[in-house]
């Protein structure tokens, strides 16, 4: 096992924080899809008050399935980036800057 470095070992452990805190994202999108997935249901399947308890029960059940879509492609996006830094090092923060 090679032997790192202080500087090398302070990357990579906030590389695996920063990869943790996606996931971490991920299953707050997660959670929140479910909770208004399941408001939903509840609403359509144990509720009849009419036109507008049926259409709030739509509503949460598309707003459940729109953060679940969001989230997932959002954790996709920022493992890919993530990925790529490790990849190309700290020289990926110095083209940052410049933006």
């Amino acid at each position: 096992m090679p032997h790192m470095s202080a500087v090398e070992a302070d990357e990579a452990l906030a590389a695996e924080r920063t990869a943790l805190s996606n996931e971490r994202t991920l299953l707050a999108y997660t959670r929140t899809a479910l909770t208004f997935g399941v408001a939903g249901a509840t609403l359509l399947q144990f509720f009849e008050g009419g036109l507008l308890v049926e259409a709030t029960g739509v509503i949460c059940l598309l707003v459940a399935a729109g953060l679940g879509a969001f989230g997932i492609v959002r954790f996709a996006s920022v493992r890919a980036d993530i990925r790529s830094r490790r990849v190309l090092g700290r020289a990926g923060d110095e083209e940052d800057e410049e933006d």
